[in-house]
């Protein structure tokens, strides 16, 4: 039997939630709304996957967990990880000599948007083998091919859902452009950034998690 389900990819700073870790409220009306639907859901993040497993509610809100920006794939319901992608050799020590502040993840280098004039010029000898993402106030250095859209499609090949009835993304940063284009319905939170509202189908009222909990009351046949 093909399953047939729909797919919700859902963004986590910015738009499931404005604050880390969300509050106890807001996770319990997510998940009241979360139970009316049989849909994957989906959390899509470029947070280090213990950051988000920190959040103890997750695994049980979330079919799947796309972390460090499409990097590592997590499946709750086996606790299988999944590392789609390998940081290039010598990427995090061309970093680190250049005395910034940064994040390293398994695979995602992350640091502040101020850093992307000096990081894009030293990261020239690597550009067949990096990319640069940004997410509002963040950039993040990842290999070349490692987005959220491309790693989506590999959870719902792995997920074994081989004829999604329709793929659903909600999000808020520049990074998540590349849900988008694997998505048959984008919204985007009121707090999103211009480019993304350009791109997409719907633009909510109401910002962050109230936004998304509001699209899925007003909006739930969509998925």
């Amino acid at each position: 039997m093909i399953d047939s389900r729909s797919i919700i990819a859902i963004d986590y700073d910015g738009t499931f939630t404005s604050a880390h870790p969300p509050s106890p409220e807001f996770l319990r009306r997510f998940r009241s709304h979360r139970k009316r639907h049989d849909s994957l859901f989906v959390l899509s993040s470029g947070r280090l996957l213990s950051d988000l497993m920190g959040v103890k509610e997750i695994p049980y809100l979330f079919d799947v967990i796309i972390a460090e920006n499409g990097a590592i794939l997590y499946f709750p319901n086996h606790g299988t990880k999944v590392k789609l992608f390998e940081r290039p050799r010598g990427l995090e020590e061309l970093v680190r000599g250049l005395s910034i502040d940064a994040l390293y993840g398994e695979v995602l280098i992350a640091t502040d948007r101020v850093n992307s004039d000096l990081l894009e010029r030293h990261l020239s000898g690597l550009a067949d083998e990096v990319e640069v993402k940004f997410n509002v106030g963040s950039m993040m250095i990842v290999p070349r091919g490692c987005d959220k859209g491309s790693s989506l499609l590999q959870a719902i090949a792995i997920s074994g859902l081989r004829d999604p009835r329709r793929v659903v993304a909600v999000g808020d940063g520049e990074n998540d452009e590349d849900l988008f284009r694997v998505a048959d319905v984008r919204v985007a939170v009121k707090n999103a950034v211009p480019s993304l509202k350009e791109r997409a189908d719907l633009v909510l009222d109401r910002e962050n998690g109230e936004g998304l909990l509001d699209f899925l009351e007003r909006w739930g046949s969509l998925i």
